[in-house]
Parts: C-alpha cells; structure tokens; sequence
C-alpha cells in the first residue's frame, strides 16, 4: 500500500456510463490521467468485477465529471457502494452529456466526454484508454490550471486534499 500512495494525490472524477440498455452507473475514480494531446486522451483503471467496466465494454462511452470541493460526500459515496446494490446516479441531477450518450452530474467543475479506443487487462483491473470528443470547464474554479481550493485530490482511502498554492521553479 506505500508504493501506490506515494503516486498520490491524484485528481478525482466521477465516472459515469451506461449499459448497452441506457441504464446509468456512476463511480468514484482517482486511477486517471492524460495519455495524449493529439488527439487528446485519457486513461482510467477500473476493477474488471465493476458494473462500470461491464458497462465500457458493452458501450464504449463514458464521461469523466470532475466534481467540485463540495462534493465530497457523493464522491465518498459512489467509491464506497457498487452500483449492482444502490442506483448511485438518484443522488444526482443529471442531464444529457453533449456528445456521448451518457448522463453527467450537473453542478460538477469540469466534464471530459469521451469514447475508449483500446483497453489492456492489468492484474485485477482493466485499464481504459478513451479519446476526448468534448470537453468543458467551470471557468470560476480553472484559470490555466485548477484554482486553489477548487477540485478533490484523492490521497487514499478516506482522506483527500485540495490543490494548494501553485509553485513554480524561482518563484
């Protein structure tokens, strides 16, 4: 457990997906990062036992909503209960993503929609890999970078943090 929390903090999402019905799941993920600029992609493990793996392979469609500060609570809450039990997406308003035919969770800091293009087992998780096809961002909580403050950061297990004051070389 060391070696993988020294790779944290790590930005959280809320991951939403459909099945090959239209029947939503949503689930909390910290696992993600940028892959590619050109075009711009995204990669996200996943348990291979999750509903949200089960629903990627059926429907290759997903959005990453990044939720704000305040949503702490629904974060904890989506990363601690399978949605095979609890229909995790009643906690939220939803609404129709632009590009992808997946709900995102209104109110959130940013949404990155999105369609994977390959996938690679890894040990007990599928990695993911999805090219953006839309992107938007709530611009009072992101400048160039995410403000102070703004965004979970996921450290591991129960406890997150905030983005801090921005550092830079000589400053």
């Amino acid at each position: 457990m060391e070696a993988y929390r020294m790779l944290h903090p790590k930005l959280t999402v809320l991951l939403t997906t459909v099945d090959k019905n239209g029947k939503g799941n949503v689930c909390a993920v910290a696992w993600n990062m940028p892959v590619s600029e050109e075009p711009f992609c995204v990669a996200f493990a996943l348990d291979e036992e999750h509903l949200s793996t089960r629903n990627l392979m059926e429907t290759d469609e997903f959005i990453l909503n990044i939720p704000g500060k305040d949503m702490l609570e629904d974060v904890w809450f989506c990363g601690t209960r399978s949605g095979r039990k609890v229909d995790k997406l009643r906690r939220f308003e939803v609404e129709d993503g632009k590009k992808v035919k997946v709900p995102r969770i209104k109110g959130c800091a940013g949404y990155l929609e999105g369609r994977v293009i390959k996938r690679m087992e890894v040990g007990e998780c599928v990695l993911f890999v999805g090219e953006i096809v839309h992107y938007e961002v709530d611009k009072k909580l992101f400048g160039e970078y995410w403000k102070e403050g703004s965004v979970l950061l996921h450290l591991g297990g129960k406890y997150f943090t905030l983005p801090g004051k921005p550092l830079t070389p000589g400053g």
